[in-house]
């Protein structure tokens, strides 16, 4: 068994495809993306998942060598670790670039009958089968995240699942992301009976609802969140109280009340399925995975219920970097944990090179962490952000690294050098933008 902050999982993990991983039982993170048409940014996934390529929590790493036994077992140990974690000798392909990192594994969920449109990318090929038709403000948007669920929940690796869209960005480099949400013990999502009932939206319940749901369960959260195994089993197996927002958490007009009800699924089914088991204290109470903006007060032409859409002239490196920031709270622990995120994690060619068994790496505790409810994504941003959006990620990533980074994914297999990588990935997503908006 190997553990990793708050997780643990295990070797020889039944339902997973990544033989490295279940061979060092490493504790990973289901990304479960709920997509409607395509991908415009899959070119700054790209260049994400790159940067974990062949990382290893170094605990796990290391146990799984040094506690083969004696010096001849943990030889063997060795050289099964590098065989299956080891540096390939050919450059990735697209979908070579998820399969060779070892933290998360990716789920895309689309309408049925649909493709992903634009030019190959990462995520094609991972669109899981039983997917089901999704309209904005229905039932069908929660129930296609459950479906997300189930399918990752196959897998005994997956400890963590965050749900995410199409536009999405990540705000991190990979390895802060994983070790953020590992070493948290709460869901990040508000089951909790601490708001006032204005903010839970109490007026969107119905007596109806009752008795399979009664009204001090009900709760509002944020769509986009990160649940442990435990919660994710729950939301998954749950029918009981699925049923009953399939049949009366609608939008339309209520003759109990003589008015109009608009009631969205996606905002309080997860929170309010955690709240009727009493999981309340095993969320974080805030739910924030993403950083959103919303208008307020909204100007001429802009809609309270949808976030807004970055543009891509506001889109760069120092507006990313904002974003990281907590408003309302103490700041988040930003610099620090870019500092320290790599002292968690090892390679195999790291490992056979010198770790010593008997002196596991030393985690910093929290002085390693973001701090609570720091959001590690960033939405919305639509296609026509796909160029501007590379641009900032690319940015942060070298002035993170303090040295260009080597082994990115390029599209055009002749490009050598950095600067070629990246002309190819920004050609990549203004064509990816082209056919999205066809």
């Amino acid at each position: 068994m190997c553990r990793f902050g708050g997780s643990q999982s295990f070797k020889g993990s039944g339902g997973s495809r990544d033989t490295c991983g279940a061979l060092v039982g490493v504790p990973k993170v289901a990304m479960l993306f709920l997509a409607t048409k395509g991908f415009a940014h899959s070119a700054v996934w790209a260049m994400w998942f790159q940067q974990a390529g062949g990382l290893l929590p170094a605990d796990c790493a290391a146990a799984s060598v040094c506690s083969a036994g004696n010096s001849t077992a943990r030889a063997y140990a060795l050289g099964a670790l590098l065989q299956s974690c080891g540096p390939s000798s050919q450059a990735p392909g697209l979908r070579e670039v998820v399969d060779r990192q070892h933290l998360f594994s990716v789920y895309v969920h689309l309408p049925p009958n649909k493709t992903l449109s634009g030019p190959p990318s990462i995520f094609h090929g991972r669109e899981i089968p039983g997917s089901i038709s999704t309209a904005w403000g229905e039932w069908s948007l929660a129930n296609a995240s459950r479906v997300l669920l189930r399918e990752a929940l196959k897998d005994r690796l997956n400890q963590r699942f965050i749900m995410l869209s199409e536009s999405c960005a990540p705000l991190y480099p990979p390895a802060v992301v994983y070790q953020q949400l590992m070493y948290e013990r709460k869901s990040r999502i508000n089951a909790c009976d601490s708001e006032p009932n204005f903010y839970r939206d109490n007026y969107r319940y119905t007596w109806r609802m009752a008795p399979d749901l009664a009204e001090q369960h009900w709760r509002k959260s944020f769509q986009w969140f990160g649940v442990v195994r435990k919660h994710a089993a729950v939301i998954a197996n749950d029918w009981k109280v699925a049923k009953v927002f399939e049949q009366h958490c609608t939008n339309g007009w209520d003759d109990d009340r003589g008015a109009w009800r608009s009631c969205f699924s996606d905002e309080h089914y997860f929170a309010t399925v955690l709240a009727t088991q009493g999981l309340d204290e095993e969320t974080d109470c805030k739910g924030g995975l993403t950083h959103t903006e919303w208008c307020d007060p909204c100007a001429d032409g802009e809609d309270r219920l949808h976030p807004r859409a970055f543009k891509p002239e506001a889109v760069s490196h120092t507006s990313l970097h904002a974003m990281r920031e907590e408003r309302g709270e103490k700041a988040c622990n930003v610099s620090a944990a870019l500092s320290w995120a790599a002292d968690g994690f090892v390679t195999a060619a790291r490992l056979a090179a010198g770790q010593e068994c008997g002196a596991p790496p030393i985690y910093r505790g929290e002085r390693a962490m973001l701090g609570r409810g720091c959001p590690l994504f960033a939405r919305k941003f639509p296609a026509d952000t796909a160029a501007t959006l590379l641009q900032a990620e690319f940015a942060m990533l070298v002035a993170e690294n303090a040295a260009r980074p080597q082994g990115l994914l390029v599209p055009d297999s002749r490009a050598t050098h950095f600067s070629s990588q990246c002309k190819a990935l920004q050609r990549a997503a203004s064509k990816a933008r082209m056919q999205l908006s066809r």
